[in-house]
């Protein structure tokens, strides 16, 4: 069932917040990546139950995003703060290579002179006030991940369709939001070379006519993207994999322990029954390699991760 929080109200009582997914679905235990790409709202509350709202808030602010400033619920990863668009697209900079730019919205002032010539009325002082500075927020890796289920065409098709505006010729990431009552919607994302973030709404906060990121914000996006980078022939370079990234074949895991629970089953049929003598293959974490079946000589199973060879560990707890 979809998960029920319960919150402080502004009286400071305790009432019910049972967040949905933009499309009205619960979809069950999803991972990660099908959790970001899809934009799935459940996970993301579930996730900063777990962390705190202000744990959110702190990342938020070493990435520079400075208007979080009232008190919030869990629905602030929802949107549930107002912050500017500047501030958001230059947030998502930091999931480039960890590292928070420092913006500057006007890079130069010009005029034009009685010859027709654009010059700089700007002092080289002024401009040079604005120095970029960069701060490491996260890890480069912890960056890679989350562009690289960004930059996942694949994995979003579930919540926009093969094919949508969010793909790009190149690599790219990106990610959209919509706010319930339809008022705004805003589409981010990045290159190596360019970050571009969309807002669209209407100027007087009124609500629009179910227009989503990716029907409002998207298309504009995706054009702004294509013009940037010089059209759809454009070839950036490739998102950088930091060297301590690790793949690991889950699939080959997950057949290996169902070969080994179907030997347990045909082996030795009685033990299901009375538990007396039992094999089992189990591992608490998913980076180690494919296990073999070894024989256990307890009743109760325990969480020990798999020995460094990969091999079941006979149980020896009794507790």
């Amino acid at each position: 069932m979809p998960a029920t929080f319960y919150v402080t109200d502004d009286s400071g009582g305790r009432v019910p917040y049972q967040p949905v997914n933009y499309d009205r679905r619960f979809h069950g235990p999803v991972s990660v990546r099908a959790a970001l790409a899809n934009s799935y709202n459940i996970p993301a509350v579930k996730v900063l139950d777990r962390i705190g709202v202000e744990t959110l808030r702190s990342i938020a602010a070493q990435a520079g995003i400075s208007s979080l400033t009232k008190e919030y619920g869990l629905a602030l990863t929802l949107g549930g703060g107002e912050v500017s668009l500047i501030e958001l697209t230059n947030a998502f900079g930091i999931f480039l290579d960890g590292t928070r730019h420092t913006p500057r919205a006007i890079l130069d002032i010009q005029r034009r002179d009685a010859d027709g010539a654009w010059r700089s009325i700007s002092s080289a002082k002024s401009i040079s006030s604005g120095t970029n500075v960069r701060r490491q927020v996260i890890s480069p890796a912890a960056a890679y991940l989350i562009t690289d289920i960004l930059s996942d065409d694949i994995a979003r098709i579930p919540a926009f369709g093969e094919g949508s505006v969010l793909r790009l010729p190149f690599p790219a990431a990106v990610k959209t939001g919509t706010t319930t009552d339809w008022r705004d919607n805003w589409t981010v994302g990045y290159s190596t070379e360019r970050l571009v973030g969309v807002w669209v709404g209407n100027a007087d906060n009124s609500p629009m006519l179910d227009v989503s990121g990716i029907d409002g914000a998207g298309p504009i996006w995706h054009d702004i993207m294509l013009e940037a980078h010089g059209g759809a022939h454009a070839s950036p370079a490739p998102f950088q994999r930091p060297d301590d990234i690790v793949d690991v074949n889950l699939r080959a895991q997950w057949n290996a322990a169902v070969a080994c629970l179907s030997q347990y089953a045909a082996s030795d049929s009685s033990a299901v029954r009375n538990r007396s003598r039992s094999t089992i293959c189990f591992s608490s974490s998913p980076w180690i390699g494919a296990p073999a079946c070894a024989p256990a000589t307890t009743r109760h199973l325990s969480s020990s991760p798999i020995a460094s060879t990969g091999t079941c560990r006979p149980n020896t707890r009794t507790g």
